[in-house]
């Protein structure tokens, strides 16, 4: 099977001795993966897309200082562009992820970790999809900092528990939609998708708060009538 391009498998646990050596490999969906296979994933440098599920392993950290859930490390995966992960075990300590710089897109599940915790997803200078989902993050308050997502162009947030949102104005710069579904305590949505994050062109609300839906409503009126926009869109 050395040149074998694309896999898929349900439901499927490999140890490190099981995995072949498939150099030629590009898909791969859907493991189940620990942190002890990192090493055999380097057997797989042409990997471009990557769908697992990560099992609990706990390890050692030094920016934890002690005991604390193992991402495997993946940057090494330098023709990665697509990634996506359900995490299954306890999360009790911050989860440190390494992730390839050229990924574009990257689906989180199932995580829990606290906000602070995405500044390794902000910082990826080319990733263009980001769907957080099934409680990947926890906590009320989103902040989003200055120059954070610079090429980011679709945004989901799905079954996530965070109340507030804020925005600073240069983060986002090239956004251009926003899904949200099932974000039952959000209060409203960031005011700079109205006056600001022009290249925002719709907004997609499913099952959220009716608090939501109106400044969902709010937004597209601002930018219809201040800023002439006709094509920007609102989906409730």
């Amino acid at each position: 099977m050395t040149r074998l391009r694309h896999v898929h498998v349900d439901n499927c646990t490999f140890s490190d001795s099981d995995l072949p050596q498939l150099e030629c490999l590009q898909t791969l969906s859907t493991l189940s993966l620990s942190y002890e296979t990192e090493n055999k994933m380097r057997s797989f440098l042409s990997l471009q897309k990557l769908r697992c599920t990560f099992l609990e392993f706990w390890g050692h950290s030094e920016k934890s200082g002690g005991s604390c859930n193992r991402f495997p490390v993946l940057d090494f995966l330098n023709q990665l562009e697509s990634l996506n992960v359900i995490y299954q075990g306890r999360v009790l300590q911050p989860c440190e992820f390494n992730f390839p710089s050229n990924l574009k897109k990257l689906t989180l599940s199932k995580f829990r970790l606290p906000w602070v915790e995405i500044s390794a997803i902000a910082a990826l200078q080319n990733l263009e999809v980001l769907k957080l989902l099934l409680e990947a993050f926890e906590g009320e308050e989103w902040n989003v900092s200055d120059e954070e997502f610079p090429k980011l162009k679709f945004l989901k947030l799905g079954n996530l528990n965070i109340t507030r949102w804020n925005i600073s104005e240069d983060a986002f710069p090239c956004l251009e939609q926003v899904v949200l579904q099932k974000c039952k305590q959000l209060i409203k949505l960031p005011s700079s998708f109205g006056d600001g994050c022009y290249s925002l062109q719709k907004i997609e609300v499913f099952i959220c708060g009716a608090a939501v839906s109106q400044s969902a409503r709010e937004i597209e009126e601002i930018r219809h009538e201040d800023y002439g926009d006709a094509n920007f869109k609102v989906t409730i």
